[in-house]
């Protein structure tokens, strides 16, 4: 993918467009300008409070909150909706991720685990993007499982918890991996593709 995105770059105009991402999280923030630098994507960090409606994927989540700030912020913008759905918990925290992070931590997942053989689990990133006209919503999956332990300090979120499926790795033990890999990286590439297309 990240082949097909370099082929859609090359030749256009090298004045940057400009995008604001929309988003109370520096460390997404920073994740995301990271992934597009170099394709001529100028991404400005934007806060603005809006109500997140609360469904059953992520894809619902980000249009929704599309919808609602594009009522106001007509410039080109991103907004990006993720969560862990863990199978044995029935797909929980899911879009209530963030939230039960900062209720329970890392250490409180682990509890609800506790003695759970089957730790399979996945992550998806939703990006919605608003281009002044119309809305486009973005998704990346990847699959993996729960840890038995929070492992690694690098990364942020459930980073420490989550090991992506055929590695012995969690993302915070090994950033090149969550960079090669990740559910955020995945959806990135498919906004690349849409915009230099």
């Amino acid at each position: 993918m990240a082949e097909r995105v370099r082929e859609a770059s090359a030749g256009k105009p090298s004045r940057l467009k400009k995008v604001f991402f929309i988003t109370s999280n520096p460390h997404k923030f920073s994740e995301v300008n990271e992934m597009c630098a170099g394709y001529g994507i100028e991404l400005v960090h934007l806060q603005r409070e809006y109500p997140e409606v609360r469904a059953d994927t992520c894809e619902q989540v980000a249009s929704a909150s599309l919808f609602n700030i594009s009522k106001t912020v007509k410039m080109p913008f991103i907004i990006e909706d993720s969560g862990l759905f863990i199978d044995s918990l029935n797909g929980f925290p899911g879009v209530y991720s963030a939230w039960v992070l900062r209720k329970v931590g890392l250490d409180g997942i682990l509890r609800l685990m506790r003695g759970r053989r089957d730790r399979r689990a996945h992550f998806v990133s939703a990006i919605g993007y608003f281009d002044g006209k119309k809305a486009h919503v973005f998704t990346g999956t990847v699959d993996g499982s729960i840890a038995q332990e929070i492992r690694g300090r690098s990364g942020f979120g459930y980073d420490p918890l989550f090991i992506p499926k055929g590695y012995k790795f969690t993302f915070a033990e090994n950033m090149t991996l969550k960079q090669k890999l990740s559910h955020r990286k995945k959806a990135v590439e498919q906004f690349l593709k849409h915009v230099l297309h």
